[in-house]
């Protein structure tokens, strides 16, 4: 019921970040908590016993959902008009649509695999970069770290796909 309850509350503090835009201190507080919650859900849940495939699912729903509710936000709300913003969330959008479809598609359980762990690692700390240049109203660090990013999420993106795939539909 705890690591149950820490998604819980990521989730609904994705939910509430468009509300929150502007007040940059609450984001970059978000940007840390966020994390934070993901790493305790899943430490709590199997120090307790209380692994489950739902419970596995919803934390990865409340990832998702942070982090792109996250980033479009900063993109749609906050004026950041870079295509490297843009490309980003695409990147995200279709592995995301790729791992989903395999999942779909497969017999296996749904596992969390070492590429999509550091995937979502380097996902929340876009979030956390974004949130610092938000309140320093330093725009070229930004700038700097999605061509940097791009790159990253790019390559592990592919990386994920090969290992997700290999995963589902290895006899």
């Amino acid at each position: 019921m705890i690591a149950w309850s820490l998604t819980i509350t990521r989730l609904f503090a994705a939910l509430s970040i468009p509300f929150l835009i502007g007040n940059y201190y609450i984001m970059f507080f978000y940007s840390i908590i966020a994390p934070l919650t993901d790493m305790l859900d899943g430490f709590v849940a199997r120090k307790l016993g209380s692994q489950s495939m739902a419970g596995a699912l919803l934390d990865v729903v409340a990832d998702k959902t942070f982090c792109y509710s996250f980033v479009f936000s900063s993109y749609f709300f906050l004026g950041f008009d870079s295509c490297l913003f843009l490309s980003i969330l695409l990147i995200w959008i279709l592995r995301d649509l790729i791992l989903f479809s395999l999942y779909l598609f497969s017999k296996k359980p749904f596992k969390a695999l070492i590429f999509g762990k550091i995937y979502a690692a380097f996902q929340f700390f876009l979030v956390f970069v974004v949130s610092l240049s938000q309140i320093f109203g330093n725009y070229s660090l930004i700038n700097s770290f999605l061509y940097f990013s791009n790159f990253i999420f790019l390559s592990l993106g592919i990386v994920a796909i090969f290992n997700y795939f290999n995963y589902f539909y290895k006899k």
